[in-house]
């Protein structure tokens, strides 16, 4: 059970003392004359009793007062030294001037020193010699300063091994305010020291490796520019003279050549134009993958409509209803987008060809914020759907709807460098839905203007 506090300090006996002393001198002779009629020698005697006995009160008073303090002090430094005992970590104290006057049972056992050894400054005999001179310096200059003590070393442990500990110093004060003493406390962090060297050797051997891949990644990069050279230069030139002296034949010779050799050069003349445009798509996808990005808001509804505006110049005898629902904005590269969005709506367009009632929409995506191009087409059967977005993967020959097989596979690209997602859903000869979707971008402005569709 805790002690009772004491409802009267020592102040408060002490002022007691005296007034209660000042009234028995004050009054006591007047009484003793008033009872005795003025007998000198009792009131000598009284004067004598007075005197003695104000001596012996106060020696009793004093003694009591500094008895109880030192009691009380005795009881408190027994209390801090049985804590100090039993605490799991090294403590020690120091008087004012920083030597070391006292050490418990945990700090000997780390050290290996005995306690009289580690008192005054022997206590830095313990550091590891690298540390040494540095930490008598940081608890020198601390004391000197009246500055704040925390600091990391290592230490010889008693069995030869190196050990880390944290040290922390807090100032003891008297009543007055006077720096008397400091109590201090090693935790060993030894655990956190080993984990802290494991994760720098983790981040160090990690950066290694990812300026490794940052150069294998330029070296390959460095590949692709000698491959799209290579393609778009190299491989050209010798497709152009296949399908021009093909032509050339065919419009030389007109009628002589027998429909059969007719047929085939046709046919290379064909082979030619798709293999041309597979090295066109194949550029592209290459431009998608390596264009640098770059975020803004875009108003995908009037890029839409921009797009559509460019199908029908391109055949004005088609009849297609088309369909943008308006307020659709994403956040992202405005001109990947807009190749995006392209390639959709292209791909609807193409697909719709021959339907009659042909529709096309573009609205909303149903999931996160992105947008749909859905029509009433060909369709396609959805145990296909694995290789929509994949490079050269088509549903269609190239005979029933013409095409690369490029488009979706850039689509694909373009959606997953802005960390978004693509998909499809469709049925044979009902029609088919194309969506995407993007992070969602920072909050806009009210009344901000939306950046026009690029062109």
């Amino acid at each position: 059970m805790p002690r009772s506090v004491p409802r009267f300090g020592p102040r408060a006996v002490s002022l007691a003392y005296v007034a209660l002393g000042s009234l028995w001198i004050l009054l006591s002779g007047q009484a003793v004359l008033g009872l005795s009629a003025g007998d000198a020698s009792l009131l000598a005697v009284l004067e004598a009793g007075k005197g003695w006995a104000y001596v012996l009160g106060s020696g009793a008073l004093l003694w009591g007062l500094v008895h109880g303090r030192d009691r009380a002090l005795a009881i408190s430094a027994k209390r801090f030294y049985t804590l100090a005992r039993l605490a799991p970590v090294a403590i020690f104290r120091a008087d004012a001037a920083g030597r070391c006057v006292y050490v418990n049972e945990r700090f000997c056992a780390i050290s290996g020193l005995a306690a009289s050894a580690a008192l005054g400054n022997g206590w830095a005999a313990c550091v590891h010699p690298d540390d040494r001179v540095r930490v008598v310096d940081d608890w020198t200059r601390s004391v000197r300063e009246r500055s704040p003590f925390r600091t990391e070393y290592r230490v010889l442990a008693a069995d030869g091994s190196v050990q880390w500990m944290l040290a922390e110093v807090a100032e003891e004060r008297d009543g007055g305010g006077r720096i008397v003493g400091y109590v201090g406390t090693l935790t060993d962090i030894t655990e956190r020291k080993l984990a802290d060297d494991d994760t720098r050797r983790l981040a160090d051997d990690l950066e290694t490796r990812v300026a490794e891949r940052a150069a294998q990644l330029e070296a390959t990069v460095r590949e692709l520019d000698t491959f799209s050279y290579t393609v778009s230069h190299d491989l050209r030139a010798p497709l152009r003279s296949i399908s021009g002296f093909s032509q050339m034949i065919l419009e030389e010779t007109g009628e002589t050549l027998p429909p059969r050799a007719r047929s085939h050069l046709e046919r290379v003349i064909a082979a030619s134009r798709r293999m041309s445009e597979m090295i066109d798509g194949l550029m592209d996808l290459a431009r998608v993958a390596r264009s640098p990005l770059r975020g803004e808001w875009v108003d995908v509804s009037a890029l839409a409509e921009t797009v559509f505006d460019e199908l029908r110049a391109e055949e004005p005898a088609r009849v297609v209803e088309t369909r943008v629902a308006p307020g659709i904005r994403l956040w992202g590269d405005p001109t990947l987008l807009r190749i995006a969005l392209e390639n959709l709506q292209q791909n609807a367009w193409k697909f719709t060809q021959g339907v009659e009632g042909a529709r096309i929409v573009v609205e909303p995506a149903t999931e996160g914020p992105g947008v749909a191009v859905r029509d009433n087409g060909a369709g396609f059967d959805m145990a296909w759907q694995d290789k929509l977005f994949r490079a050269f993967e088509r549903l269609h020959g190239p005979e029933v709807f013409p095409g690369s097989g490029i488009g979706l596979a850039t689509v694909h690209r373009i959606v997953a460098r802005h960390g978004g997602r693509v998909w499809a859903s469709g049925l044979v000869g009902v029609g088919a839905s194309f969506a995407f979707s993007v992070p969602p971008g920072p909050d806009a402005a009210v009344g901000a203007e939306v950046a026009a569709p690029p062109r």
